[in-house]
């Protein structure tokens, strides 16, 4: 096919590339006001199977009833063409009617999509790690300390005697404690940073809470916050995606976290009834709380805001709801998910 050259348009004043636009993954398609092809890239030709604008334009006649056929709101919309699904993203220039449809690749989009949402929670993750890895630490530190002492004993003349003994226990009862302490702490850091369980299964949504409170709590010391979970005592099984699910209510549980004042309490509390999980973050609103933010807009969210489209994109995915209460003393996330059945 012959190398056709970037094709240029004006768009508020700037005038943008078409190969830019579609970021190097997207075929971009260029529509005249009464919809038909005026220009298109080369990888929208390549990805349509057209070796010229004229047989793109044929192709079109084909396309173009699909797309009409979709609700207007719908901007990235699947299309088989040539046996191939494609989707289609439509995208108006807002002037002179004109419009651009960006085409892309499905499995290229989904491992751009995976690789956004990887990078978002990653972001949220490094807000828990620093405290995380301070209480990774006290334990560890607990450790040396007493088997520093428990050598002394060992090496002294009255090693034997039963006071000795009875010290040396309690430093090995310690040893053992601060062992189980770093163990429990680590597993749950782990389990967020590892991708293992990335695929539908049976969760207990009471298990996924008490590793979210394991990370909040040392960031919320931090802070001088207190974290309150009041968790049922039989298990509420939700069916979703393990890994993904961490990520979504570590995301929401930071952004809690963030809107409680100082010297507050969050309070996470889980319901159930027969056929909906009912999950609240609440705590008492600090006035300069960032605002959540659930949009898909691309690039950074406004000042004095945290982003949650990923967190609330998941919760979705999983046939839940995340919706944000704000009544000027408190703030509150309201989480909801379909309950798999009983045990």
């Amino acid at each position: 096919m012959e190398k056709r050259p970037a094709v240029a348009l004006a768009s508020g004043g700037n005038d943008l590339a078409l190969e830019n636009l579609g970021c190097r993954c997207a075929g971009v398609l260029l529509l005249a006001p009464g919809g038909g092809i005026e220009d298109a890239d080369e990888r929208a030709l390549a990805l349509l199977g057209c070796k010229d604008l004229g047989e793109l334009a044929k192709r079109w006649e084909e396309i173009a009833p699909v797309l009409q056929s979709r609700p207007e709101e719908a901007r990235l919309m699947s299309v088989q063409v040539a046996g191939n699904p494609w989707a289609f993203e439509r995208r108006s220039l807002g002037t002179g009617g004109r419009s651009i449809i960006l085409i892309h690749d499905p499995q290229a989009w989904a491992d751009i999509t995976a690789d956004l949402d990887l990078a978002a929670y990653f972001r949220a993750l490094s807000q828990a790690s620093p405290a995380v890895a301070h209480d990774l630490r006290a334990p560890i530190n607990a450790m040396v300390f007493n088997i520093e002492i428990l050598k002394e004993t060992l090496n002294g003349e009255r090693f034997a005697e039963p006071t000795a003994r009875a010290r040396q226990q309690r430093y090995v009862g310690v040893l053992k404690e601060e062992l189980s302490r770093l163990h429990t702490n680590l597993e749950h850091f782990l389990s967020h940073t590892s991708s293992r369980g990335d695929r539908a299964e049976s969760i207990d949504l009471r298990a996924a809470l008490g590793e979210l409170v394991a990370l909040l709590i040392p960031q919320a010391r931090k802070l001088q916050i207190q974290v309150i979970s009041e968790l049922p005592e039989q298990p509420v099984p939700i069916t979703g995606n393990p890994y993904q699910l961490r990520q979504a209510l570590l995301e929401t549980g930071l952004a809690a976290l963030a809107g409680v004042e100082r010297a507050g309490a969050l309070t996470l509390r889980l319901a159930s009834d027969r056929n909906r999980a009912h999950l609240s973050l609440r705590g008492p609103r600090c006035a300069e709380a960032p605002e959540p933010d659930f949009s898909l807009a691309p690039g950074a969210a406004p000042a004095g805001r945290v982003r949650l489209h990923h967190a609330r994109a998941v919760f979705a995915g999983h046939g839940g709801t995340v919706e944000v209460v704000d009544s000027g003393v408190d703030r509150s996330f309201e989480v909801e998910f379909p309950v798999s059945g009983k045990e």
